[in-house]
């Protein structure tokens, strides 16, 4: 059974660390916002590192909160974080590639859409957490900053593509609109919740992902 405080922690330390960043965020602030005792963090977690490695274990792994986790959690709990971390947005750089230079024209403008979105989605808080703390976050923030770079170059790739294919309109200048796709599946895939200057705790990935995609459909569709 889930340990309530530990989920209750997540999300907490996680604003906390987006938006105050890591150097900042004292043990007391996430007991305050957490509503839990800095005494009872204590039992929880040995020190606001291990909480930090927490966080973005949870992240790249949704099933690890569900687990037996042996309590205290330790720094020492999470020694292949790094590895972790390089092997996740790695892999999501090659599956987001696969369809570049095959010559299957069935995936859609839609879908590469869809796929953008889920994957800012998905790991959105880890990804914001690495931006936001660049210094303390060392080698991690380095492989997120190579694979942001990829990603990016390869949606450009897929809007010249789905140009040359007939998919979507011409376009004056592509690039730009490739940081635009990404940038705005990014604001309401991730900023919306955690850093907007009007966060929305409340809205639903589902309805965000519908108003994004719908939007940038209109946009560029034939």
């Amino acid at each position: 059974m889930v340990d309530i405080r530990l989920r209750k922690i997540f999300e907490e330390a996680s604003k906390l660390f987006i938006n105050k960043g890591y150097a900042r965020t004292q043990i007391s602030y996430i007991a305050k916002a957490s509503g839990i005792s800095v005494g009872a963090i204590y039992t929880l977690f040995t020190s606001k590192k291990a909480i930090f490695d927490f966080v973005l274990k949870c992240v790249i792994d949704s099933n690890y909160i569900e687990g037996d986790i042996e309590l205290p959690v330790k720094e020492s709990d999470f020694i292949t974080l790094e590895d972790d971390i390089l092997e996740l947005c790695q892999g999501n750089n090659q599956d987001f590639q696969k369809h570049l230079n095959d010559n299957d024209d069935s995936y859609s403008f839609e879908q590469m859409l869809s796929d953008v979105f889920d994957i800012l989605s998905k790991y959105g808080v880890g990804f914001l957490i690495l931006q936001n703390n660049g210094t303390d976050c060392g080698v991690p923030y380095t492989n997120y900053v190579d694979f942001r770079k990829l990603f990016c170059e390869d949606v450009k790739k897929y809007v010249f593509k789905f140009m040359k294919q007939g998919k979507l309109r011409k376009l004056e200048y592509p690039e730009h609109h490739a940081r635009l796709i990404v940038e705005t599946l990014s604001w309401w895939g991730m900023h919306i919740k955690y850093d907007a200057f009007e966060t929305n705790q409340t809205i639903s990935q589902e309805i965000s992902k519908k108003v994004a995609v719908d939007a940038l459909l209109h946009s560029y569709s034939m």
